[in-house]
């Protein structure tokens, strides 16, 4: 693995996928679909952060599990894209999950597999590797599901180490894990609005409860909370909270559109953007990689046309 002396984003990604996409007119069940446009893409939500990242021209490493058999597959991709990888091999093979898109409308389905179980010399090895990438970070980024045999807990685990080493931790999560992390107060959140709704047991919450929930996210030590929906990117830090709202767009694939933003938030943030604008980019490169067939990327073209159309509202100051 090639080293770098520059600030490292370091992604942990402990369930990658190989995403089976299809793209057809108005799927149904109990038939036969056929699809017009497909493809298979590595993925999973931190191989897409990690490639984002690089693409935005940051350095990346991204460390966690592949299946033995597929690693070459992937460690051409990621370095492809710019990122470096120290993957940790598993004998099991890398868990296939499908995604069906309606090509008339945009919305997908997904059908995803939970992942070979690992074992704790298995997780140990990975945590090796974290510790020892620590001291080059700029920022550690934890996303995605656990596979099977991974405690809940590990991501908030990882958080306060991370912590103690004096690397802000972004966490990307729902259910039980992202509860658990929030209890170590990482540096960056986001969520979508259901992922928030779990965590106070809500059907539905309004956009009021929505940014109390954040501003309390705040309170505890987080430096920036994020909250979004199909149309609304909600962005809290402690000089306020602002609103995007984003133009729509008939997606091409809508898989990997959070990782962007993530990716945004987190290359805004090196770069000391302030709040409306580091949410503006964000934003933008989020949108745009809906307009590309693989996760992972996004066509600079389509972000300078996308970004003027990001409206920015402040709504507490």
């Amino acid at each position: 693995m090639p080293q770098s002396t520059n600030p490292t984003f370091l992604v942990i990604g402990l369930n990658p996928t190989l995403d089976v996409v299809m793209r057809m007119r108005a799927p149904a069940f109990g038939q036969l679909n056929i699809a017009d446009k497909s493809a298979a893409f590595p993925s999973g939500k931190a191989m897409n952060l990690a490639r984002y990242l690089a693409q935005l021209g940051n350095d990346t490493l991204l460390l966690g599990f592949i299946g033995r058999d597929e690693a070459h597959h992937f460690t051409a991709t990621v370095e492809g894209s710019g990122a470096r990888q120290q993957f940790t091999l598993l004998d099991a093979p890398t868990r296939i999950n499908v995604k069906i898109i309606d090509s008339d409308t945009g919305q997908d389905t997904e059908f995803n597999m939970r992942g070979a179980r690992v074992t704790p010399e298995q997780l140990a090895a990975v945590e090796s590797n974290i510790h020892a990438a620590l001291p080059r970070a700029r920022a550690i980024a934890f996303t995605g599901s656990l596979p099977p045999g991974v405690p809940a807990d590990i991501y908030a685990r990882w958080i306060r180490q991370a912590r103690q080493a004096g690397v802000p931790a972004a966490l990307d999560a729902s259910g039980e894990r992202l509860r658990l992390g929030l209890a170590e107060h990482p540096w960056l959140v986001k969520v979508n609005w259901f992922e928030l709704s779990q965590q106070v047991d809500e059907r539905s919450v309004t956009q009021a409860r929505a940014i109390a929930l954040l501003r309390a996210w705040i309170a505890g030590g987080t430096e920036i909370a994020v909250v979004t929906r199909a149309d609304r990117v909600i962005l809290t830090t402690a000089e306020g909270v602002w609103q995007a709202t984003t133009p729509r767009q008939v997606a091409q694939n809508p898989v990997g559109a959070g990782d962007a933003l993530m990716a945004g938030l987190m290359h805004g943030w090196a770069r000391a953007l302030p709040p409306d604008e580091l949410l503006r980019q964000a934003c933008a490169i989020a949108v745009s990689s809906v307009l590309c067939m693989d996760p992972g990327s996004f066509a600079p073209a389509d972000y300078e046309a996308i970004l003027p159309q990001i409206g920015i509202e402040q709504v507490e100051g």
